[in-house]
């Protein structure tokens, strides 16, 4: 075997497999990096829906100081903690709001996609007072490296009425006689 045949095969061979492996490594940390700092970003690609989607809250018809049950229907795909904000409008009187309440939640999926509790958890006690409402809720929750994502709910209007009372405060007032 000549020199230049020697040379090649023992010193310029192993050189140019570590060049190349050196090379991928650095490739592939160049790539890390690159995607470890774009990941933030992704995320705002990705909807919220991915955590949670298909939210209905109903609040049934009470009295006042009544506690009744509220059934939150809602798909929840992959489990979170979310701080969750609710507000009750009234629907009588514009801007007028009462009893906000805020906490944080861990959201699992559930094969029902049900989730019921007392009015009292969204409330904190407080007492709603007779007259007809929504109910506004939105759920904050991060995504990756950081991100936020948050889902908005309202209800279908419900009334509250005195005690001892059946009027439905939701009820469209009766048509005006005609002259």
């Amino acid at each position: 075997m000549t020199r230049n045949r020697f040379f090649d095969i023992c010193v310029h061979a192993p050189l140019a497999l570590f060049q190349a492996l050196l090379f991928a490594y650095l490739g592939a940390a160049v790539l890390g990096w690159a995607w470890n700092q774009n990941a933030g970003a992704t995320a705002y690609f990705v909807p919220s829906s991915y955590w949670i989607s298909d939210m209905v809250l109903q609040i049934r018809h009470h009295e006042s100081g009544d506690d009744p049950m509220i059934v939150f229907h809602r798909t929840v795909r992959k489990r979170f903690v979310g701080n969750y904000i609710t507000e009750f409008r009234s629907q009588d009187k514009v801007g007028f709001e009462v009893c906000p309440t805020d906490g944080v939640g861990r959201y699992e999926p559930n094969p029902q996609n049900l989730w019921t509790a007392r009015l009292s958890v969204y409330t904190d006690g407080c007492n709603i007072p007779p007259g007809c409402w929504v109910a506004d809720t939105t759920i904050e929750f991060p995504a990756w490296s950081g991100a936020s994502k948050s889902v908005s709910v309202r209800s279908a209007p419900f009334s509250v009425s005195d005690e001892g009372s059946v009027k439905n405060h939701c009820d469209p007032p009766a048509p005006a006689a005609q002259l």
